[in-house]
């Protein structure tokens, strides 16, 4: 989400009656620290060229757009303010849509129809790849003003708002509910979106699935360990006699305890390698599957190593401390 731009707010206005000149909303720009202004109209189309057809969203931005969405051109250039005045039919287009219709994305200077007009491609949007069941990089930018003419909207709908710091947020949507509240009839048709509330309500989400996720383990932890600690009891009693010949031949209870432990640790960091290795390969069927980048961090797979093994000589503590403390005489008479 922070790669979709940062400091922003978003506008939209419903209702039937909004009519405010584009000039009073590039007005605002320098007020509450915004520092970006774009208004946007969008919508849906079909592309044609080099024999194919796809179908793809259309949005009309302006220069700002650039800044407000961190959108950077990897071939080409950006919508700019002579664009605008001219209306001129130019297209930055992503590079799913350059893959669709050109299957490459070295495609500057080449034509493509949409909405009953002939477009020049001035630029290649650099790949974001998807967001959930959004893939960023399927989509057309034109100039807003070409937007309203082609899609027929004379007042735009939809406005975005950049400040220069976060901290200039808060105190510019105050400022943008204000302006445009007061120029419609029903306050309630217009609803500010701000992308920081947005990041934190996610983050909150997100904290209470870690928590869930992190008392599930905890239970696995716990029934994993128990049953390393049932195992290594059992195998204590087994080689009981063997523990009484060890230390009947000089064996010191450190020596007895520090097998059990270690037997212990290797059955929990065996246990660890499994589940990582599942782990890797459950995020690389989620990558195909989903189309979005699951990996599994190198630090965070030693760490989770470094659990089990720490899981293991906790839970192997009690059977091995067990078996150091037998008494030679005492386990050589077991059978």
């Amino acid at each position: 989400m922070g790669s979709l731009g940062t400091n922003l707010l978003g506008v939209m206005v419903g209702g039937s009656k909004f009519d405010v000149p584009i000039e009073d909303i590039y007005a605002l720009k320098g007020r509450e620290g915004i520092i970006y202004v774009s208004p946007s109209v969008s919508g849906d189309a079909i592309a044609r060229a080099a024999g194919n057809d796809h179908e793809t969203t259309v949005e009309g931005v302006t220069p700002d757009y650039s800044g407000l969405r961190s959108v950077v051109c990897q071939s080409g250039r950006f919508i700019d303010e002579l664009d605008m005045e001219g209306r001129f039919y130019v297209a930055l287009i992503g590079t799913t849509v350059a893959d669709e219709l050109f299957s490459r994305t070295n495609v500057v200077g080449e034509k493509l129809l949409m909405l009953g007009r002939e477009f020049e491609i001035v630029g290649v949007l650099e790949e974001k790849g998807s967001t959930g069941l959004t893939d960023d990089d399927d989509r057309i930018l034109i100039p807003v003003t070409t937007a309203q003419r082609i899609f027929k909207q004379r007042t735009p709908r939809l406005y975005y708002f950049g400040t220069e710091t976060t901290e200039q947020v808060d105190g510019a949507q105050i400022a943008l509910e204000q302006f445009f509240k007061q120029r419609v009839r029903d306050p309630d048709d217009v609803r500010v979106i701000n992308q920081n509330q947005i990041m934190d309500v996610v983050d909150q989400s997100l904290g209470i699935l870690t928590s869930m996720l992190a008392g599930i383990a905890a239970i696995s932890l716990l029934v994993g360990g128990i049953g390393i600690m049932n195992i290594m009891l059992v195998s204590v009693t087994e080689r009981t006699r063997e523990i009484g010949i060890r230390k009947a031949i000089g064996a010191k209870r450190l020596d007895v305890l520090m097998q059990f432990l270690i037997e212990a640790g290797m059955i929990s960091t065996l246990g660890g390698l499994v589940g990582l290795g599942l782990g890797v390969l459950g995020a690389s069927a989620l990558t195909v599957i989903l189309g979005m980048n699951f990996t599994v961090s190198g630090d965070i797979g030693l760490m989770a190593i470094l659990f089990s093994l720490a899981v293991g000589i906790i839970f192997g503590l009690s059977p091995a401390n067990k078996a150091s403390k037998l008494r030679p005489i005492e386990a050589l008479r077991h059978e």
